[in-house]
């Protein structure tokens, strides 16, 4: 079972750094500066607290209010030794919300990102470790979260990169970093959905959706209803449950339509349910105009799913 280890980041950031030089007399602080701090051009970020740095460094404090002195880690630096400011750390998260996303990246490739973003072992309470995030679910999203503490100072840096959201939160106490990012992002989760569902245009529905409703039957038996939805995603919106999954369907003719999911939904659900978004439903209808059948052949082969007559 995995734990955190400062000794373990501290050899892994020291021999990466003297292997970072072809002389072999390379740094951590050196190679930090070259790979990721000039790149992104993180001015106000460092390992070496000149007399500048110190003059506009804030003071530490520990849980009584009492002013900590600095203390530098040494050979132990990689475990944290960096000093840096929220604007330098939001440029971070940015480049890592870009790297996720854009085939323009600026310190990984789009697929390095994602390894480096992926969880490596799932605790009992579901907390996540991964490489080097310690991580947590959240309204079934992935919050990648690496905290820190110092004499003096705590720190948070946090992102959901399928949002394109993060945050950067630095404390000049001994501060929770962990219980701060757990209160912040139910929040800042709830809120985005919210918007981006109130954003997406109207599911199109047929003129008469009354057409559609109904109990549907597979070899004699009940296996699938269309009901009329009104709700937060629309009114007058036909919802098909299907072999137990209720998905919305978007209209597109009044013999085919699509199986759709709110964008915002698609990473609460199951991998079975998002394997029929975007299938066609194929709708037979009689001379009159009503519904007779309908298929839906890139999910159920072969299935014909027959209106019940009341």
């Amino acid at each position: 079972q995995p734990s955190y280890s400062n000794l373990g980041y501290s050899l892994l950031g020291n021999t990466l750094g003297a292997i970072s030089s072809p002389s072999g007399s390379g740094s951590y602080q050196k190679m930090v500066q070259n790979q990721i701090l000039t790149p992104l051009a993180m001015k106000s970020t460092g390992f070496t607290y000149s007399s500048d740095v110190l003059s506009r460094m804030a003071i530490g404090y520990d849980a009584n209010g009492n002013p900590q002195p600095l203390y530098l880690e040494g050979w132990g630096a990689p475990a944290g030794q960096a000093y840096s400011t929220i604007s330098d750390l939001s440029v971070l998260v940015s480049a890592h919300l870009s790297d996720y996303w854009s085939s323009t990246n600026r310190l990984m490739s789009a697929s390095q990102t994602r390894q480096y973003m992926m969880p490596r072992w799932i605790n009992p309470d579901y907390t996540v470790f991964g490489s080097p995030w310690e991580s947590a679910m959240e309204n079934s999203y992935l919050v990648r979260r690496k905290g820190g503490n110092f004499a003096g100072f705590s720190g948070m840096l946090s992102l959901v990169p399928e949002l394109k959201i993060g945050f950067v939160a630095l404390f000049s106490n001994s501060f929770d970093e962990y219980a701060f990012a757990d209160a912040s992002w139910p929040i800042l989760i709830n809120a985005f959905v919210q918007t981006y569902i109130s954003m997406q245009p109207p599911i199109p529905s047929p003129q008469n959706t009354s057409l559609y409703a109904g109990v549907y039957t597979l070899s004699g038996n009940a296996a699938s209803s269309i009901s009329i939805y009104n709700g937060q995603y629309g009114k007058n919106i036909l919802l098909i449950n299907i072999l137990g999954m209720n998905v919305f369907l978007s209209y597109i003719t009044p013999t085919r339509m699509a199986v759709y999911i709110p964008p915002g939904l698609q990473a609460c659900l199951l991998r079975d349910t998002l394997a029929i978004v975007g299938q066609y439903v194929f709708f037979t209808l009689n001379e009159d105009g009503s519904v007779q059948s309908f298929t839906v052949p890139g999910f159920a082969p072969g299935a014909q799913f027959i209106k019940k007559v009341s």
